[in-house]
Formats: C-alpha cells, sequence, structure tokens
C-alpha cells in the first residue's frame, strides 16, 4: 500500500484518489484507494466504500481535498514524505466540516482523517481488506448452446423471469417459435467456483448456489465484465461503474440527478423470484474491493 507513482497503473482509470492522513510504519505516503465518478458519486458513496475497504472499526472519516498540487504525491512525485505529514498535520489543526453526505463529491486528490473514537484521529495508515474471489476464469458452459453444468430449469426460469440484460435493459425479442435469447447468457452473482469460500449461510454448495436468486441474464458481452467486476449495483440498484474505461459496454446515464438503476424483471406476473440482494451486495462490495482498494487491480488483471 506504500504509494509509488510509477506502480499506480489505474492512474488514469481513476480522477478520485485518496491517500491516507498518515505515514506507514516505513514513513511512507499510503494510497488507500481510489474512483471513476462522473460527477454521480455523492461523499456518501465514497465513504461507504472506504468501510467495505477499510479493516477496522471506524467512528467517523473525514475527507479533505488536497487543493495545492505541490502536496498530491500522485502529482507531485518529488514530494517527500516529510512535507506530506506537515502538510496533513496543518490540515487536521483547522480540520473543516464534512460537506453533507448528499453532496456530489468533485474530482481530486484526497486525504482521509480516520477517527476510530470521538475526537481521536487515528494515527496510522489502515489496514485494507481483501476477498478470497481473486478471479473468475471463462466458463465452458456459459454459452447459449452449452449448459451442462449448470440447471437447464433455472437457465429457463431466468430467462422468463427477466426477458432482456437487466443491466443494459436491451430486450429480448420475441419470435412466433419463441424468444431469440442469443447473445445474452444467465450469469451467476456469485460465482460457483466459489462456494464453500465465503457468503456460506447463502451458498453452501453448488446446487444452493446454482438457484434463480443468484441469477439474471445478461447479455454475452456485459455478462463478462459482470464477472470481471467492472460493473456492479449497490444496495438501491443503482449501477456503479469504478473505472474510467471499465464495463464499456453499458452506457449510464452522465446526469446524476437520473441515475441509470438495475432493470426490474420484464414478466412481473412471474412467480420465479427475483434476484437475492445480499448475493448482490455480495457482488458489489467484491467489486469494490477489486476496483476501489489501493492501487485497484494489478498489471494484466
Amino acid at each position: 500500500m506504500n504509494f509509488i507513482a510509477s506502480q499506480y497503473y489505474n492512474d488514469t482509470e481513476r480522477n478520485i484518489h485518496i491517500f491516507s492522513s498518515a505515514l506507514s510504519q516505513d514513513r511512507v505516503i499510503a494510497l488507500i484507494g481510489g474512483v471513476f465518478t462522473q460527477g454521480n458519486l455523492k461523499y456518501k458513496d465514497i465513504y461507504d466504500m472506504l468501510r467495505i475497504i477499510i479493516n477496522m472499526n471506524i467512528h467517523e472519516m473525514r475527507l479533505v481535498q488536497i487543493q495545492d498540487w505541490r502536496y498530491s504525491p500522485r502529482i507531485n512525485q518529488q514530494l517527500e514524505p516529510h512535507q506530506f505529514q506537515s502538510m496533513t498535520s496543518q490540515v487536521y489543526q483547522h480540520l473543516p466540516p464534512n460537506p453533507p453526505a448528499t453532496n456530489y463529491i468533485p474530482i481530486g486528490d484526497y486525504i482521509l482523517f480516520i477517527f476510530n473514537r470521538p475526537g481521536s484521529c487515528y494515527p496510522e495508515v489502515p489496514d485494507l481488506k481483501t476477498t478470497p474471489i481473486q478471479g473468475r476464469t471463462t466458463r465452458a458452459s456459459v454459452t447459449a448452446t452449452n449448459q451442462s453444468a449448470r440447471s437447464t430449469n433455472v437457465r429457463t426460469a431466468v430467462r422468463s423471469r427477466d426477458g432482456g440484460c437487466r443491466i443494459s435493459g436491451f430486450p429480448c425479442l420475441n419470435r412466433r417459435r419463441g424468444p431469440n435469447y442469443k447473445g445474452f447468457q444467465v450469469a451467476h452473482i456469485f460465482p460457483l467456483a466459489y462456494v464453500n469460500k465465503d457468503v456460506a449461510w447463502k451458498v453452501s454448495n453448488r446446487q444452493a448456489a446454482d438457484v434463480v436468486t443468484n441469477a439474471i441474464l445478461l447479455r454475452s458481452d456485459i455478462h463478462d465484465q459482470f464477472d470481471d467486476y467492472q460493473i456492479s449495483c449497490r444496495s438501491d440498484n443503482q449501477l456503479v461503474r469504478f473505472e474510467r474505461n471499465g464495463a464499456p459496454n453499458v452506457v449510464l446515464s452522465p446526469n446524476p440527478l437520473a441515475p441509470t438503476y438495475i432493470t426490474r424483471p420484464a414478466s412481473v406476473a412471474s412467480t420465479t423470484r427475483d434476484f437475492d440482494s445480499d448475493l448482490m451486495q455480495h457482488h458489489y462490495r467484491t467489486a469494490v474491493l477489486w476496483h476501489v482498494a489501493g492501487y485497484g487491480r494489478r498489471l494484466g488483471q
């Protein structure tokens, strides 16, 4: 987590960059994380992401934007740790109040002050959480013609329930002989390969994971990007892209007052249960740990 600008390969994929107000134990500047915003992320959204990635009990957080580029470790690569710490100490002495949580956060570089109890700023760089899900391999069973490893009943039920891509809203076109599902795939929210490794109370075995509540219908190209956690869905059902070039096939509204939400099932009269919100939130948390925490994904990932 020690900040080395030459290894920050996701610099241009983000336009919000967050540094710890404290130096690491070996006295270097530490990057907490970063994300890309189209102007549609609020302070509350960023704090929610930070609570996902920071591995400690947090009483309060305070983000302060770095106004002078000379004190941005990302921009000024000649900045010495002691200079950065001197700046953060001065900011702490006159710490401004938090902007309203519902305000949209401006693009920029930020210092994060963490309070682990009232009036006490945490003096160390916090540990960042990790996830056991480190990759989702290409599946031989995801094509429309070969799903032998998965339940045909689940595929049929999810297709009928959703009637199109739940992220793009692109519908499956009807024909007299039946809907055209070519180019659409049933995507598992929690990966079958990781059953028994996480969220065991929901998916304790492969059979428990291969169910309609752990699946949505997606366009095949978006399915790949969903599996790579390039896009996910918050608890309020709003879709979030984490990188500038993440999920390029998904068009999100650039208007923060009109955000893009995951679509409702096409068949409102369907008796098939919709996806499990807890599993979708697990997907969202994993996406944040992959793409927001620290440097983000490594070179080549």
